[in-house]
């Protein structure tokens, strides 16, 4: 995923709906209207990789948290998700 993401005014997915699938190809893209960022779109691969990465990370919250408490490991929760 790119740093700075492509910006580009709403109008555009109505104008010039090829252009922006193909920044959209290359990383998230901020949408905006008159010039603030109303949303993001991202290719169905960027989201589940970040869907997946999040997911990794709730459960190393969640076993971190056990392990601070002391606490027994359910690994069925601790990899719930």
């Amino acid at each position: 995923m790119q740093v700075m993401p492509n910006t580009v005014p709403i109008s555009d997915i109505k104008n010039k709906p090829t252009e922006v699938l193909e920044l959209v190809e290359k990383g998230p893209v901020i949408l905006t209207t008159r010039g603030s960022g109303v949303a993001v779109v991202a290719s169905i691969n960027e989201w589940n990789t970040m869907a997946q990465r999040l997911a990794r990370l709730e459960r190393l919250m969640r076993l971190r948290a056990a392990r601070q408490n002391k606490d027994l490991v359910d690994y069925e929760y601790a990899n719930a998700g």
